[in-house]
Parts: structure tokens; sequence; C-alpha cells
């Protein structure tokens, strides 16, 4: 089984600040969460700058098969059972940036999904932004004796429910589309942003969510040159935010139609097998995680992909101060 480093970015969010969710986060460390996905214990701390975090997810079943060949060849069954207190376990490790909210994590079969991921985070968004709420309110509906009207409106206006996260795309992935065609007759590009950069049409830019514009092409100009120009069109960090955001459409070497689309298949940041994967983890306890190897190997590509995940600022920038922290400062236990 194959394990993949994967880029994510944490969307842009309203009202609650990324120390703050991780405060929240850092605070749930070695306890057991109820998701959707499953029961998850996580972790997580600051390493060099970075949100480190690691995820270990119990698989429900108890029971496993294990296969071997007898001395005369025949393959035997061993069906083997967990004690108890004993739980088979999937574990994800991730880095992410505070700044950029871009970051890595390990992804394979079993594992937390980038659904999971997103659902980690934004049990802790939405706990805070629940909390801030609350207090807004009280706030709103005890100023005094004068009535505070529309007090939903000005709670939404604070605390929008806009948290998301998106898997990124290497440089890779534009290249990857490309080189699969010997001849391009048009592009489609379907993007948020595309009547800003429209010229003519830039007027009805207040008006549009999303704007689709298809470029057909002369057979007899230079591939060579319109691939470059293609690769120019695209941030090559952008998530897309759907699967289609540019569909290329020609011909393959072969001589046969060749439809395409940029970003729908997510490249990675790094490959390894599983069992490679499984010796890079903590050695005996899993509080121990922030020193293990795959720790440091995700550390390694945020750095060397720098242009896509920023560096990290110092902590003191957006870090929250916990009671923990507080109490060591002040010499208390």
């Amino acid at each position: 089984m194959r394990v993949d480093v994967v880029g994510f970015k944490i969307l842009p969010f309203s009202g609650v600040e990324i120390g703050e969710v991780f405060q929240s986060l850092e605070n749930k460390t070695d306890t057991e969460m109820s998701l959707q996905i499953g029961t998850v214990v996580p972790y997580f701390t600051v390493v060099e700058g970075w949100i480190v975090g690691q995820l270990i997810r119990f698989r429900s079943n108890k029971k496993s098969i294990v296969s071997k060949r007898d001395e005369n060849g025949d393959l035997l069954v061993d069906k083997q059972e967990l004690a108890s207190d004993e739980h088979g376990t999937e574990v994800t490790i991730m880095a992410l940036n505070p700044s950029t909210l871009r970051g890595v994590f390990y992804s394979y079969r079993g594992a937390v999904t980038p659904n999971g991921l997103k659902r980690i985070f934004q049990y802790s968004f939405s706990e805070i932004r629940r909390q801030k709420i609350k207090e807004l309110r009280n706030q709103l509906t005890q100023f005094g004796d004068k009535k505070v009207v529309a007090i939903d409106k000005r709670i939404q206006a604070s605390f929008p429910y806009d948290f998301d996260l998106k898997l990124l795309s290497t440089p890779r992935d534009v290249d990857q589309v490309l080189k699969h065609f010997q001849e391009i007759s048009s592009v489609h590009v379907n993007s948020e942003d595309a009547l800003s950069k429209a010229g003519f049409f830039s007027p009805l830019e207040a008006y549009s969510k999303r704007a689709k514009f298809e470029f057909s092409f002369e057979r007899n100009i230079s591939q060579n040159s319109l691939k470059s120009a293609l690769k120019s069109l695209l941030n090559p960090i952008q998530s897309f935010q759907r699967t289609k955001a540019i569909r290329v459409i020609g011909l393959a070497a072969s001589g046969a139609d060749l439809d395409l689309v940029v970003g729908e298949n997510i490249e990675n940041f790094g490959k390894l097998s599983y069992d490679d994967y499984v010796e890079l983890l903590p050695p005996d306890k899993w509080k121990n995680f922030a020193s293990c190897e795959a720790v440091s190997r995700a550390l390694s590509v945020v750095k060397e992909y720098s242009r896509v995940f920023g560096c990290p600022p110092d902590e003191a920038t957006w870090r929250k101060v916990g009671m923990s922290e507080m109490n060591h400062r002040s010499g208390g236990y």
C-alpha cells in the first residue's frame, strides 16, 4: 500500500483566529473524539514554528486474518483477535503553516481522509464560533434599555460560517496534463475571478459568481508556445474549487481525441510504502510524535516547497496562551 504526502490549505475564515483553533485542538490532545469519521485521538503541538498534528483513528474491527503456507505448501488460515483494550490503529501526521494556512499530511487508505482532516479543524472552529456568538448575543441583548434589532443578521455578519479545507495541487499538474497532447484545439476555463481579468466583460463581475471561457486555437500555431502560455495562465499552487476548472481538448500523439482536466487528479509532494511509513512513526508512545521521523520529513517537504507553503511566523504573533502555559509562567502547577 502506498502513502502519499498530500498538500492542503485552509481557506481564510472570519471571526475566529488560527491561534484559537490551535489552542482548542491542543487542549484535546490525547482525548478520544467521537466524530462522523469514527473515534479519533488527536495530538497537536508546535515544532519550529509549524503546527504539527497526529491523528490516531481506531478501526472498528477487532478481528483480522493472516495467511501463511505450511511445510506442505498449503495455505493456512490464522484468525487473530485483539484484546478488549487493544485497537487496530491508523495514523495521520500533518504539518501546517499558521500564517499561510497551508500544509501537508500523510494520506493512505484507512487513515483520516481529507474530509476527516477538515472535520477535525472544523470541530474546533465551530466550537469557538458558538462560544463567541453566545457572548456577542448576550452583549447585544443587554445593551442598556435600548432594544437591539436584527441581532441574528449582525451575528451572521460578524461570524459567517465560512470554514473550508481544500487539497493543493503541485506545479506538475499542468505538465502532467499537457504532455499527453500532440495538438491542443481548445481550452475551457471555469473560474471565480475570470471576469476581473476579462477586460471588456469586467462590468459584469459584481453580478457573477463564476464565469466560463472557451478558447479555440488555430491549427498552424506553435504547440510549444501555446503550452507555455497555458502554464503561465495557471497558478501552480492553486487549489481548484471545482475539479473541472480547466479543461483541455485536442489530439493525442496517436491521433485519438483527448479531453483532460487540470486539477482532477491531485498530485502529491512525495510518496512511500506503508511499511516504510510505519517505521517513521513514534517507536513507543504516541505522545512523543513530535520528535519522530515522519514529522521531520513532513517539515522537510514544506521547507523545500517554501514558495507554496511559505515560512512560519513567530509564535508570539499568532499563538494564544493556554491555561497550562499561564500556570507555568506564573509558577503555578
